[in-house]
């Protein structure tokens, strides 16, 4: 076996495996290292999560930074702009990219359907970073927490300066 070819089986693994974990038929844990895939494998997962029928406000996705968060929802709504304006065998293409080999009728309608939905009803899924996820259930349940209803939080700079005075 050649190198090329042992990187080819590699990266056809590779994908087999993030098509696994993208399945919304299971839990997964992906652990994996930067530059790796964890942000594709989760927007796949999301995209199959839609086309399963999921409402998409109740989707919601977390991670650790805002690059990602952002990168995420870029992946998203591309796919799903270019679901509604791709053939009948590039959307096939890239529904089998995804892990999705035999996508039904109905799940080929959603896919037409879903940037559209989601723009009029602006409610597609949520994609926050641990912060902000934190942040909105200490808004919501403040008395629960412990905090002061209608708190804010501390810029950066504002809390190193607090922190300097208490000094």
């Amino acid at each position: 076996m050649t190198d090329k070819q042992a990187i080819s089986s590699g990266s056809r693994h590779a994908s087999y495996l993030q098509a696994e974990a993208s399945s919304p038929q299971q839990s997964v844990i992906v652990s994996a290292n930067a530059g790796t895939g964890k942000t594709k494998v989760l927007t796949q997962r999301v995209l199959r999560l839609l086309l399963s029928g999921a409402d998409p406000d109740t989707i919601l996705c977390v991670t650790f930074t805002k690059a990602a968060a952002a990168e995420m929802r870029h992946r998203l709504y591309k796919s799903l702009a270019n679901w509604a304006i791709w053939d009948e065998r590039k959307l096939q293409s890239h529904f089998h990219e995804i892990g999705l080999e035999r996508p039904s009728q109905e799940q080929i309608k959603i896919a037409r359907n879903l940037f559209a939905h989601i723009l009029d009803h602006e409610d597609g899924p949520r994609i926050e970073t641990v912060h902000s996820f934190c942040q909105s259930v200490l808004s919501r349940f403040p008395l629960e927490a412990g905090v002061p209803p209608q708190f804010q939080l501390a810029a950066e700079t504002e809390a190193t300066n607090l922190c300097r005075d208490s000094f």
